[in-house]
C-alpha cells in the first residue's frame, strides 16, 4: 500500500524509494486567426483518430465475442504501430506529428485502463465513449526530455507547422 508524502493525496505516492509525480498544466492561448485554425483543425483530427481507435477496438471486440474472428483487440503498441502507415494515407496529419497522435491513444488506452479497473473493483464501469469535436478539447503529448513517460508536461511545446 503506498503512503502519501508530503502531498496532496494520491499525486504524490511513495512506493520502495520511488516518488511518482502527476502533472497537468493548463495554458492560456491567444493564437492568432491561423494559428487558431491550425489548433482547430489539429483537435479535429485528433477526436477522429481517438474515436476511429475507439471502433477498432470495439469493433474487434464485438468480433471475436461472435465468432466471426480470432484476431486479438489491439493494445495501445498496436495501434502506435499503425500510425506510421496512417501517416502516408492521411497527409493531413504530417504537420502536427506522430507524438500528439500518440498522445491521443495513450489518453484512450488510460480510458480502458480506468475502465477494466472499475469492472474489477465492481464500480460503475462507464465505458469509454465516442466523443464529438466540441467536447475534444485538449492535446497531449510524451515530453522526451523527461524519458517520454509522462504527458502534458512543463516545457512541452506545441508548434504546428506553417504557424
Amino acid at each position: 500500500m503506498p503512503e502519501t508524502c508530503g502531498g496532496p493525496g494520491p499525486l504524490f505516492q511513495r512506493r520502495t524509494n520511488v516518488r511518482i509525480v502527476f502533472r497537468a498544466f493548463t495554458y492560456r492561448l491567444s493564437p492568432t486567426v491561423r494559428q487558431d485554425q491550425a489548433l482547430t483543425r489539429s483537435m479535429c483530427l485528433q477526436c477522429e483518430l481517438c474515436n476511429a481507435a475507439l471502433e477498432e477496438q470495439k469493433m474487434t471486440h464485438d468480433w471475436l465475442k461472435a465468432g466471426v474472428s480470432t484476431v486479438k483487440v489491439p493494445s495501445k503498441l498496436d495501434q502506435f504501430r499503425t500510425l506510421t502507415g496512417l501517416r502516408e494515407l492521411r497527409p493531413e496529419l504530417r504537420p502536427f506529428g506522430i507524438t500528439v497522435c500518440r498522445g491521443t491513444l495513450t489518453r484512450l488506452d488510460e480510458a480502458f485502463r480506468g475502465f477494466f479497473r472499475r469492472v474489477q473493483a465492481g464500480q460503475e464501469p462507464r465505458y469509454p465513449r465516442f466523443r464529438s469535436a466540441k467536447r475534444f478539447d485538449s492535446l497531449s503529448w510524451c515530453d522526451l526530455r523527461a524519458g517520454g513517460s509522462t504527458s502534458r508536461t512543463a516545457g512541452s511545446t506545441y508548434k504546428a507547422s506553417g504557424t
